[in-house]
């Protein structure tokens, strides 16, 4: 068992202990020791590591405050599935939050990088743009930049709207328009205006 903290009522009639334990564990005897001891009613109370950190409270590796003890209210689930995603080292050190669970404001930010992954395109793949073909070399998800190797030996730094408007067959689509239309697929056909009848093939 690992204490984590004490407190009492003014009245000292009721003492509340909070506590840390790898598995379910049962102190009655140690609660009638204790009741026994201060002469006032004893409540054991076991947390998980997460709640231990909130009542602790403490800094985090960014310099501020833990979340979990300044402004969060529940807990979400971060997975390594979240840290992949972000392009992070699984590195425990670094994706460790005081609990040694996985930080929670790694899930702050899931959300936009998933939208990234559907607009940038993955380093590596080739791509036709305009009259020539080029390959991906990186991509900046914050400077909105991707940067490619044509052909002929040149690269070229290029935003990704003009990106999407000089691939062949491809359509720009930001992240508004991700995050309002997620997953639709796009299509080549032009809008229709009200009342045009679709083109049957």
């Amino acid at each position: 068992m690992k204490l984590t903290g004490c407190e009492s009522q003014l009245d000292r009639r009721r003492v509340r202990i909070y506590f840390t334990a790898e598995q379910r564990t049962d102190f009655r005897a140690l609660v009638r020791d204790l009741a026994a001891e201060f002469r006032t009613r004893i409540e054991m109370r076991q947390i998980g590591v997460r709640d231990d950190a909130r009542h602790r409270d403490g800094v985090g590796i960014c310099g501020q405050r833990l979340c979990c003890a300044s402004f969060l209210r529940e807990f979400s689930s971060v997975t390594l599935k979240s840290v992949r995603e972000q392009n992070l080292a699984p590195n425990p050190s670094k994706v460790s939050g005081a609990c040694s669970r996985l930080m929670c404001c790694l899930a702050y930010e899931t959300e936009f990088y998933r939208r990234a992954a559907r607009i940038y395109p993955a380093n590596g793949t080739v791509h036709r743009i305009g009259s020539r073909t080029g390959t991906v070399l990186s991509t900046d998800i914050f400077a909105e930049k991707v940067t490619m190797t044509f052909e002929e030996g040149t690269e070229e730094v290029l935003d990704i709207e003009e990106f999407h408007r000089k691939r062949k067959g491809g359509r720009f689509r930001g992240p508004q328009q991700e995050q309002d239309h997620p997953g639709q697929p796009e299509s080549s056909d032009p809008p229709r205006e009200p009342g045009d009848k679709p083109k049957h093939p």
